[in-house]
C-alpha cells in the first residue's frame, strides 16, 4: 500500500515509569546485535514464527510476544520488567507494512528512567502465529510507521558534554519487498552543536542516500 493506514497505537509505556520498577536494566550498554545488513549502515530483516498465536491483531500482549520469540535477545526478556503497576516500557503501533490482510505490529522496548530505545520488532500474522520480519537490539534506536515504510531511528553519542545530547541521528527508511525489508534511504544528520571539529572527524559526514 502507498499511504500508510494506522489502524491503532498504544503506549504501553507509563508516564510515571521511574517511579517504580526497574523496567529493562540500564547500567551499562545493552550487548550489540549482529543486525547490520552487507550494505551498512542500517539494520538487518529477520523472519522466524513465534510461539505466540493470533488471538486479536489490533490486542497484541507485547511482552507475551517478545517472551514467546526464539529470536529475541536473553538480556532483553530476561531483564525485562514494568516500570511501574500500570505498565512495562514498551510501545506498541499497528499499520500495514508486510501487504497483509492484518495490520502489523511494531514494538519498540525501552528504559524506563528516560525511555531511550533499547530494541525495535516488527511481526506480521502468519497464519495463526506472529512471524517475526525485523529486528534491531542496537542502543538508542526506534523505528515507526511512516507512509507504508519502517522509519528507524537510532542517535550516535557524541561529545564532550553528555547532557548536550547525541552527536548525530541516523535515518534509515526500509520497505517491505515481499519477503523482507530492504533499505531505500538512509540519512546522518550532525548535531554542529554537540560535536566539535575534532570529534566530526570520528563521524561519517552527513549524507543522505536513496537506494532501490
Amino acid at each position: 500500500m502507498g499511504a500508510m493506514i494506522a489502524l491503532a497505537a498504544f503506549g504501553l509505556f507509563a508516564a510515571g515509569c521511574s517511579a517504580g520498577g526497574d523496567g529493562v536494566k540500564d547500567e551499562g550498554s545493552a550487548p550489540t546485535a549482529q543486525v547490520a545488513a552487507e550494505t551498512s549502515p542500517g539494520p538487518k530483516a529477520s523472519g522466524g514464527l513465534t510461539d505466540v498465536r493470533v488471538k486479536d491483531p489490533l490486542e497484541v500482549d507485547a511482552v507475551e510476544l517478545l517472551r514467546g520469540d526464539p529470536k529475541v535477545a536473553a538480556w532483553l526478556t530476561e531483564d525485562l520488567e514494568p516500570c511501574t503497576p500500570e505498565g512495562y516500557p514498551i510501545d506498541v503501533s499497528y499499520g500495514f507494512l508486510t501487504g497483509g490482510r492484518d495490520p502489523d505490529v511494531v514494538i519498540n522496548v525501552l528504559t524506563c528512567t528516560d525511555t531511550v530505545g533499547l530494541a525495535s520488532f516488527v511481526y506480521r500474522v502468519n497464519g495463526e502465529r506472529y512471524e517475526n520480519v525485523y529486528r534491531t537490539e542496537e542502543p538508542a534506536s526506534r523505528a515507526v510507521i511512516d507512509r507504508g515504510d519502517l522509519l528507524v531511528t537510532q542517535e550516535i553519542p557524541g561529545g564532550k558534554d553528555p547532557d548536550s545530547g547525541p552527536a548525530a541521528v541516523d535515518r534509515t527508511t526500509l520497505r517491505w519487498d515481499g519477503t523482507k525489508f530492504d533499505r531505500v534511504h538512509w540519512a546522518r544528520e550532525v548535531n554542529s552543536t554537540t560535536v566539535g571539529q575534532d570529534e566530526l572527524s570520528g563521524l561519517e559526514k552527513t549524507e543522505t542516500r536513496n537506494e532501490s
